[in-house]
């Protein structure tokens, strides 16, 4: 669970640091400071392990130090908790609170879209001897084309 994560002046002549908590930073930020009078820094993503990169990517640089809280406290702990927020960030447009307090009630499949059309199709609908003319990915499609799945990548499906 080793992060890296890299601080960037604004200012010319004003060596980087490298910093992978919100107290090695402090310490680093103040060395700084106290040398070149720097205040403004932009964030950078260097190295993590995914649960971290899928945070980063939903959650940015802009509350760097709150996704540093999230990460230590260890309140997102796990990939599919990870995607969660993602969904409830980017699908769903919620700012960080909100997506915080709800992204244990996001559905997410863990697999294909084909496997999770397979799983939901009502089969008990269909006589048996019909199965074989089932087209599938014409179900997969309507569940696509009607906002019911969305593929978020890495094998996880969003389920509506």
């Amino acid at each position: 669970m080793t992060i890296t994560l890299c601080a960037n002046p604004y200012s010319y002549n004003v060596p980087f640091f490298y910093f992978d908590s919100r107290e090695d930073y402090d310490e680093k930020y103040q060395k700084n400071f106290d040398k070149y009078h720097c205040e403004e820094y932009e964030f950078q993503f260097i190295d993590g392990d995914e649960v971290f990169t899928i945070l980063w990517n939903c959650i940015g640089s802009d509350n760097v130090f709150r996704l540093l809280e999230i990460y230590e406290e260890g309140t997102i702990d796990n990939e599919r908790d990870a995607r969660a927020l993602e969904v409830c960030m980017t699908l769903l447009g919620m700012d960080l609170d909100d997506a915080l307090l709800s992204y244990e009630d996001i559905y997410l499949f863990e697999g294909s879209k084909e496997d999770y059309a397979y799983d939901c199709f009502p089969w008990y609908d269909v006589p048996e001897y019909l199965h074989s003319y089932v087209d599938l990915d014409q179900y997969l499609t309507d569940l696509e084309c009607g906002g019911d799945i969305t593929d978020l990548g890495n094998g996880y499906i969003y389920i509506r």
